[in-house]
């Protein structure tokens, strides 16, 4: 058995005076204080060998996500060296108790840990799991972790009080809130911060306060939960201040032995009513907890399933709505890659395209709550959203970038010919004009008619990406070689990035995805798309022209020869580069827009062009002539500023 510095709430001597609970004790055992604790403080850290990285040493969880879950979890067992607030001071604090189990502490558990808690520790909130069983085996586990020596048994009506009884004992001198959580819940860390300082600065601390998700029971238990019409709070999670708490720990024997039902969320609420009449579980407006009661595949939505003793079953959305996004806590996901997707939506900002829902072989309970769930959704690419499913939902706002706009420098330039040939020097030489150094990159093909052109194309671009992860760059600037820059392309380029719809993103830490400078020419049908979503984005940015320099990525969308991507969208990127490298055909590269698109990525292009590629333009009929006039607007330069039509002339 390995306690690993497993900590149990008390000491002998302490249960011995204060022993409520008959069949239940636990114990506590204090670690000698690190030098770099505080002075005075008991932490529930457990320390692994020597040979793991600090926390200091640790990469930014927000950013460097893929959807490899093995690597993720391998990744984040090192140990952090977090602490417990020191006693005194304890307003506007909190502390969360997630309660579990041992067989979850190496699945769900770790991704509860690398995900949203390592979003939220801080000097005012602190996380703490427990389990039941104090014969676990915990090694490896690397957050705060209390047994509270009783069975880890469904419905865990006895390790809930436990829990309120060490939060009592222990802690009650350093918080002002505590929450009990299921660890199949996902807290939004600015949310609950935004909540616990409302709760903080309103009424709420000036009285007993039980704040969560309010129900009243299942029809068909509802008289037997002797609730007496109150309000109790959803198991999912809740929160409570100090004369809850003492209410309680104080009673929780008494509590326990005088039980009305199973359930361990039922009789909390029993508790507190007997002893505080006028108390009942509150939802705070504007803070929503989310239990997620159905789920969806493609267009048909059905109810979560009900398993042995009441738990649920339930897979979580891959395209989560907006009301989940939105809450404060959300429930339930069931697997580890639910927290670690739903996490990496959360934080880079992925907006996915939704799936409508039909009710055709749906349960209508079901489709009501979906039908009403989208209603409030938005997406990133509301172009995109109606051209698949036939759906029209509004555009989400562009994240507000968090640092000034910059020229990207370098340049990265794909070309199938060596440094010293005439394409990457033309470019070189007019990327310079602008104030851009070109970095010239091989793809190992003789041309782009060369059948083997799209691999080595996207085999150039995998090594771009993956250098650009290795060394942090936050942007890349990649160009071909065989393009046209608008003869002011530094001053639009500039505009462009000063517009907070189209590249606003791009100056986020790790909401960004991709701003593609030109692409190719589209049908007539599609400039007319293109237009109305630009008109769009002009009305619904009070008339501002910088929203319509860019439009949303859409079907027609083909060419990679010039763009510019945010960091949060490498891992991404590099995850499709390598299921392509085995597909059979290999697509180019242009299609991995669509995928991020798909995802919830911002894809954006701009319009005017600023870069469009040489070609040659064979006949074609007057309404696309049009089209390609369009197009080509503005006028572009070669070296040393001499004026070129991009429709006419040259080729590869």
């Amino acid at each position: 058995m390995s306690r690993s510095w497993v900590f149990i709430a008390g000491t002998l001597a302490l249960l011995s005076a204060m022993y409520l609970l008959t069949a239940t004790s636990y114990q506590a055992e204090i670690r000698p204080m690190d030098d770099d604790d505080n002075e005075g403080t008991l932490s529930l850290i457990k320390r692994q060998d020597a040979g793991h990285r600090l926390e200091a040493e640790l990469p930014n969880l927000k950013t460097d996500y893929n959807f490899d879950m093995e690597a993720l979890q391998t990744l984040h067992r090192a140990n952090p060296t977090l602490s417990l607030q020191p006693a005194g001071a304890p307003e506007g604090k909190l502390v969360i108790g997630v309660l579990t189990d041992p067989g979850a502490l190496q699945d769900i558990d770790m991704a509860v840990f690398t995900t949203w808690v390592r979003d939220i520790e801080s000097k005012s909130i602190n996380v703490i799991f427990f389990i039941g069983s104090c014969e676990a085996d915990t090694q490896g586990f690397p957050a705060r972790l209390v047994c509270l020596n009783t069975p880890d048994t469904y419905p865990p009506q006895r390790k809930v009080f436990l829990l309120w009884k060490y939060f009592h004992d222990n802690l009650s001198n350093r918080y002002q809130w505590f929450m009990k959580l299921d660890h199949d819940a996902f807290i939004n860390a600015g949310r609950m911060r935004e909540l616990i300082s409302q709760l903080t600065a309103g009424s709420y601390a000036d009285r007993p306060s039980y704040i969560g998700l309010p129900g009243v029971g299942r029809p068909s238990e509802r008289e037997k939960l002797g609730l007496s019409g109150k309000k109790y709070c959803s198991g999912l999670g809740y929160i409570v201040n100090l004369p809850v708490l003492e209410v309680l720990a104080v009673n929780s024997a008494q509590c326990l032995s005088n039980v009305a039902s199973d359930h361990s969320d039922t009789e909390i609420g029993r508790c507190i009513f007997e002893r505080l009449p006028t108390t009942e579980c509150e939802l705070v407006s504007g803070f929503d907890f989310r239990q997620v009661y159905y789920q969806q595949d493609d267009d048909k939505v059905f109810p979560m399933k009900l398993i042995k003793n009441g738990q649920m079953k339930l897979e979580f959305f891959e395209q989560p709505k907006g009301p989940h996004f939105a809450a404060v806590v959300t429930h339930p996901l069931k697997r580890a890659e639910d927290f670690y997707r739903f996490h990496k939506q959360m934080a880079s900002y992925l907006r996915p395209l939704q799936p409508a829902v039909s009710s055709e072989g749906s349960d209508p309970g079901s489709i009501k709550q979906a039908s009403a769930d989208l209603r409030t959704t938005c997406v990133n690419n509301p172009l995109r959203q109606h051209q698949k499913h036939k759906l029209k939902l509004p555009e989400c706002s562009t994240p507000r970038a968090q640092a000034p706009a910059m020229m990207p420098n370098p340049a990265y330039v794909l070309s199938t010919g060596a440094e010293r040939d005439e394409p990457f020097q033309e470019l070189k030489s007019v990327l310079k004009d602008h104030g851009i150094d070109a970095v010239h990159v091989l793809v190992a093909a003789t041309s782009s008619k060369d059948p083997m052109y799209a691999s080595a194309y996207n085999k150039a671009m995998q090594g771009i990406f993956r250098n650009a992860t290795l060394n942090g760059s936050k942007r890349l600037l990649i160009f071909e070689d065989y393009v046209l820059l608008r003869c002011d392309f530094r001053s639009h380029f500039w505009q462009l990035l000063n517009s907070p719809r189209c590249a606003g993103h791009m100056f986020t830490d790790n909401q960004g995805g991709v701003v593609l400078l030109g692409s190719d020419p589209v049908s007539p049908t599609a400039l007319e798309t293109i237009e109305a979503d630009r008109s769009r984005a002009f009305s619904s940015t009070n008339r501002d022209m910088r929203a319509a320099m860019c439009y949303n990525a859409h079907g027609q969308t083909q060419g990679s020869f010039a763009g510019l991507y945010h960091r949060s969208a490498y891992s991404t990127v590099l995850a499709w580069l390598g299921k392509n490298a085995i597909a059979t055909p290999v697509q180019s590269f242009d299609k991995v827009y669509l995928h991020l698109t798909e995802l919830g990525y911002i894809v954006r292009a701009a319009f005017p062009n600023l870069v469009l590629r040489e070609t040659v333009q064979g006949d074609v009929s007057d309404e696309q002539l049009a089209v390609h006039l369009r197009w080509s607007e503005g006028t572009f330069c070669r070296r040393g500023g001499q004026q070129h039509n991009p429709m006419f002339h040259g080729s590869r």
